[in-house]
């Protein structure tokens, strides 16, 4: 039988090696981190995507929603006009029906109703 002996390496050779592996185990534990990242990205961003456009429509319709309110509030006080107020009444009926009073002209600066 022959005694085959491996050659060794050198000094340098094993402090190479024994520096290397520390750097590729950093490397392959930045990439692990990367894509667990990438996984935690992916998996929340369609939601925060959804829940931003939810926001914008939310801000709408709540500017909506103050203008009706205001619109609201306007009817209402001409509702209130229209059943208490005979003179606001009857200014309104002749605005619209273009009627005067006798002895009275009307003059009119922009296009009619």
């Amino acid at each position: 039988m022959m005694n085959r002996t491996l050659p060794r390496r050198s000094s340098a050779q094993r402090k190479k090696q024994h520096t290397l592996l520390p750097l590729a185990n950093r490397f392959l534990i930045l990439l692990i981190i990367c894509g667990l990242f990438a996984l935690v990205l992916l998996t929340f961003y369609p939601e925060w995507k959804k829940l931003s456009q939810m926001r914008h429509t939310l801000q709408k319709d709540r500017e909506e929603l103050a203008h009706l309110e205001k619109s609201i509030t306007h009817k209402e006080r001409e509702l209130f006009l229209l059943q208490h107020d005979k003179e606001y009444l009857e200014l309104i009926a002749r605005d619209r029906l273009d009627l005067m009073k006798p002895n009275e002209t009307i003059f009119r600066f922009g296009p009619s109703r």
